[in-house]
């Protein structure tokens, strides 16, 4: 007993063909749709990681302003002008009172700006720091910044 398609009734095989046709156009339809979302999806969100990045590049920025504003309020502070006459002229007796007189303004500047753990600032004098956030290893930071300090 051998099926043919064309042993059956005309109804029998308009309904197969419309069942089959039927089949054929969601399945395109679905591929096609998949596809289409699937690529706006991916434009989507390249889109919003390049805002986001925009964004924390924007945010970034404006610290970094910020940090070098508050550090030049700092250098335009009596207190650094006179410790830097005492720098220049190599009074190395006032040592210790500069680095007193200078923890009101690092002190300002670390308040202004939260991300900033410590200040540092290193003359042939010696350097002047927070006394609160002393320097662990003051070698392995010579080691890493110490070429940028002599330029």
């Amino acid at each position: 007993m051998r099926w043919s398609f064309y042993k059956l009734s005309l109804k029998n095989r308009v309904q197969i063909l419309y069942i089959l046709l039927t089949f054929l156009c969601i399945s395109a339809t679905g591929v096609f749709s998949y596809n289409f979302a699937a690529q706006k999806l991916e434009e989507n969100s390249l889109k919003l990681k390049q805002t986001m990045l925009n964004k924390s590049v924007q945010a970034l920025d404006e610290r970094m302003r910020h940090m070098i504003v508050s550090s030049y309020s700092v250098m335009m502070s009596e207190t650094y002008s006179r410790v830097i006459s005492d720098v220049r002229y190599g009074n190395a007796e006032r040592f210790y009172q500069n680095l007193s007189l200078l923890q009101t303004p690092f002190a300002q500047f670390k308040q202004v700006e939260p991300g900033v753990e410590s200040v540092l600032l290193s003359t042939p004098v010696g350097d002047f720091y927070t006394t609160k956030d002393t320097l662990s290893d003051s070698s392995a930071f010579y080691g890493e910044y110490g070429d940028i300090l002599k330029d």
